[in-house]
C-alpha cells in the first residue's frame, strides 16, 4: 500500500546577512534549496522537485529609516526574471521588545514542479529605508 496523506517539510536558511534596500537588486538574493531537508525529495519523483509551496517566513533585523514593509518574490533564476511567486508585499510585525527586528509571513499555496533545479531564489526590497534578512523558512508539502 502506498503512502497516504501529506507530508509537510521545511527548508530553512539561518545566519543570513542579506542587506535589503528599497530597490530590487538581482545580485542581492537568497537561494532556497527545496531538497536540503535531510535529503528528502518532493513526491518521490526522482530528483525533480514536485510539491506545493505552502508558506514563507522571513525574519529581519536592523530595520531602519522608515521601512515598514517588505516586497519579495521567488524566482527560478538568479536574476529574478522568471518569477514563480510574483511580488508579494507584507507589513513587518516588529518585535515586542526590539522594534528594529521583525518578520513577515505569507501563505503561498502554489504547486511547483522544478524545471532546471530544485533551488528558488528570494529577491526582496523594502518600501523605504533598509533592513537585513537573517532567516528564511519556506514550508512545502508533498
Amino acid at each position: 500500500m502506498g503512502k497516504t496523506g501529506k507530508f509537510i517539510h521545511l527548508s530553512r536558511d539561518t545566519g543570513l546577512t542579506l542587506a535589503i534596500t528599497n530597490a530590487f537588486v538581482a545580485a542581492n538574493r537568497q537561494p532556497i534549496n527545496l531538497n536540503d531537508e535531510l535529503g528528502v525529495l518532493g513526491s518521490g519523483q526522482g530528483t525533480q522537485y514536485r510539491g506545493r509551496l505552502s508558506a514563507i517566513f522571513i525574519h529581519v533585523n536592523s530595520i531602519a529609516a522608515g521601512a515598514t514593509s517588505l516586497t519579495f518574490s521567488l524566482s527560478t533564476d538568479t536574476t529574478g526574471d522568471l518569477k514563480w511567486i510574483g511580488n508579494t508585499t507584507a507589513t513587518f510585525s516588529t518585535g515586542i521588545t526590539t522594534a528594529t527586528q521583525g518578520s513577515v509571513t505569507a501563505k503561498i499555496d502554489v504547486d511547483y514542479v522544478s524545471t532546471t533545479s530544485d533551488i528558488l531564489y528570494l529577491h526582496a526590497r523594502t518600501d523605504a529605508g533598509t533592513c537585513t534578512i537573517d532567516r528564511v523558512d519556506l514550508v512545502w508539502e508533498e
